[in-house]
């Protein structure tokens, strides 16, 4: 029984956030719809590459831009504005339709595991990796930043740690201790 609700609690987290990444565009919050809409204005993209070219350094500038110009299209080639509108590429869409159903079923149904079943979670992962590429480029094309998620989850794994740390140690201890880092 254990198991299942550990599971179901961790399909049910990972398909909402996945979901609220890519929802329609929203006000309160930047979703890759919201930034698919601002991808399709070209004077959002010149400013975008204008940033670029005054930031990067001068041998990285051509090199930068190109990237961040990849990156744009492949966002918007998996990415509408609204869902109302699919994408060129549907399988990010195709992933939505066919997980909803169970995403609903996890919030509406706390007890329900029936949904959550094998191949879920292979549609899942798929979607994790699209989310994650698609994260991947709007770093790139907004904080011109090629940082794998790997090396950012390290980084706030280290920082928990140092926070935590300091929490339980103290201050003084803390700061002396090599093994946290710079």
């Amino acid at each position: 029984m254990t198991t299942h609700v550990i599971i179901k609690a961790l399909a049910r987290d990972v398909l909402s956030a996945l979901f609220r990444a890519t929802d329609e565009r929203s006000q309160n919050s930047l979703t890759f719809c919201t930034l698919s809409a601002l991808l399709n204005d070209v004077s959002a993209r010149e400013a975008i590459e204008n940033y670029i070219r005054s930031e990067a350094p001068d041998w990285q500038v051509e090199s930068s831009v190109r990237e961040s110009a990849k990156c744009t299209e492949q966002l918007l080639l998996l990415v509408p504005p609204t869902w109302k509108k699919p994408p060129q590429d549907t399988s990010l869409l195709k992933l939505r339709a066919k997980l909803k159903p169970v995403r609903d079923s996890l919030l509406s149904h706390s007890l329900d595991y029936a949904n959550v079943q094998q191949p879920t979670f292979d549609e899942t992962r798929e979607f994790l990796r699209i989310v994650n590429e698609l994260q991947r480029c709007a770093s790139r094309v907004l904080y011109a930043s090629t940082d794998p998620l790997q090396t950012r989850w390290d980084v706030a794994l280290r920082e928990g740690h140092r926070f935590w740390d300091v929490v339980e140690i103290g201050v003084s201890e803390n700061l002396a201790d090599p093994r946290l880092g710079p």
